[in-house]
């Protein structure tokens, strides 16, 4: 890069190249993260209470069926990605996708908890696999185009984080609603009159999920409607999907951004599920209503709590750069971790609350970051190769993280196996043992990992403006000294 852009980067506190974005615009694009956020963790948190504990499937095949058809998904996301780049249609390259998935993802969801209760456990089984597949993958024909939509509605290093953050705030909206469920189903209201042979809560998450359908489209539509496209980017070559894939492995900023990501995250996806069992079975013995009361409140408290921290994470990531906030966040989650193991304890439930800080701090700031970096590597990606691929690398992204958490996903219900679990009934003081060593540990091993890579993530805000400054250069002038 020349010396001249290395000192226009340092001239500015940031890019300078586009205005903030209206308001309205990052309200309506940032809403489309309560579709995406219901779809994928309302099948995550609700499938054993639903098809384990109430159902009678084995966890081991359920962790099959929902880490199966992430690969084919995953399969799929990379046609998904070039379709999208290479889309040309009055309403743009993203929004038809992006409105065919809000329709569709959402219907796929409350067709999967209306599982017909009375029919086999084979046949129930079936119905899961094959309406959890179909949900996913038509949520990533939604979430590919809905994240390249966000990566391009602006080039401003810090609006970048602004826009991601009015994301987070409907992600979290809707992970109060989804800590909620459970909680729910169990109410009469929805739950309704005793129906012969069905448990409260399968009747109970089948009404939720069908009345949760209009609103989860609505949100799923607005980015559609007030998210700007690019005109300019539409001009651009079309590039095929080998190629496109080839040159985004190719991307070494991206290659370290996604294995970080996926050390980070691996620990608690691992053990995630041992969470309801730890609380129903050892902190509230065998009390189902009390830790589904716990985790309804400890949601409320942790959804505002990540709704306070949006601002907090915004001035971080503007003050002291993108990666520098990734690393306090990572060490938080290693933290919080640990401490389960001192407060996930029979001798006072609510004590589970106290790990919500650090959870909530690490999470919040994980989440709206993830965006914005990945933006940032679209502008090295454009400087490097001069095009604008942002489906491609969202579809990458999506095809690497799937197929090691579904990978993952398998290998969580073996491990829930393994600590002794047995459904539908009181579990032995070693199964408990097992589950709150994996639960403690896993993550935080995980996690350090993934603080080591982030050491060497090598797009620091000096180098994103660097890069900015390149691409706007030579737009002006048709060249780039590099």
């Amino acid at each position: 890069m020349s010396a001249s852009n290395e000192d226009t980067a340092k001239s500015q506190p940031e890019n300078t190249s586009a205005a903030r974005l209206p308001l309205g615009e990052k309200i309506g694009w940032g809403i489309g993260g309560f579709l995406e956020n219901m779809v994928g963790n309302s099948i995550g948190v609700m499938a054993l209470p639903i098809f384990n504990i109430a159902l009678g499937i084995n966890p081991i095949l359920l962790g099959w069926a929902m880490s199966l058809p992430r690969l084919l998904d995953a399969l799929v996301d990379p046609w998904l990605g070039s379709l999208s780049d290479n889309t040309r249609s009055r309403w743009g390259r993203r929004k038809p996708w992006v409105a065919a998935g809000a329709i569709l993802a959402p219907l796929a969801l409350a067709i999967l908890f209306s599982v017909p209760p009375h029919w086999s456990k084979d046949a129930i089984f079936a119905w899961f696999a094959i309406f959890c597949a179909a949900a996913y993958i038509l949520m990533s024909v939604f979430s590919i185009s809905y994240g390249a939509l966000g990566f391009e509605l602006t080039t401003d290093y810090n609006e970048r984080t602004r826009v991601q953050a009015w994301r987070f705030a409907f992600i979290a909206v809707s992970g109060l609603l989804v800590g909620w469920l459970y909680r729910f189903a169990l109410h009469p209201l929805f739950a309704g009159a005793a129906e012969i042979g069905v448990k409260p809560e399968v009747a109970g998450m089948r009404n939720l999920m069908w009345i949760l359908l209009l609103p989860m489209i609505a949100a799923g539509l607005a980015p559609a409607f007030f998210g700007r496209e690019k005109i300019e980017v539409e001009a651009q070559e079309k590039i095929g999907i080998r190629e496109g894939f080839l040159m985004t492995m190719r991307n070494r900023p991206f290659i370290i951004f996604s294995v970080l990501g996926i050390f980070t995250l691996t620990g608690g996806i691992l053990v995630g599920p041992f969470s309801l069992f730890i609380s129903i079975y050892h902190v509230c013995n065998g009390d189902m209503k009390l830790a589904t009361t716990i985790a309804g409140i400890g949601t409320t408290i942790n959804t505002a709590l990540s709704i306070g921290l949006i601002p907090v994470v915004t001035f971080l990531a503007s003050r002291f750069g993108k990666r520098e906030t990734l690393l306090l966040a990572q060490v938080l989650l290693i933290l919080g971790s640990l401490l389960t193991w001192f407060v996930f304890t029979p001798a006072n439930p609510w004590l589970m609350l106290l790990t919500l800080p650090f959870n909530c701090i690490a999470l919040t700031t994980i989440l709206i970051l993830n965006g914005s970096i990945m933006a940032d590597i679209c502008d090295y990606d454009e400087y490097e190769t001069g095009l604008r691929r942002g489906g491609m690398y969202g579809a990458v992204s999506a095809f690497i993280g799937k197929v090691a958490f579904s990978s993952i996903g398998i290998l969580s219900g073996y491990m829930l196996v393994w600590s002794g679990y047995v459904e539908a009934t009181v579990q032995s003081p070693e199964a408990i043992r097992n589950m709150r060593l994996f639960f403690a540990f896993t993550p935080a091993v995980f996690g350090s990992i993934g603080l080591a890579f982030t050491f060497y993530f090598p797009l620091t805000r000096k180098k994103v403006l660097a890069v900015r400054a390149a691409i706007d250069q030579r737009r002006l002038e048709g060249h780039v000294s590099l």
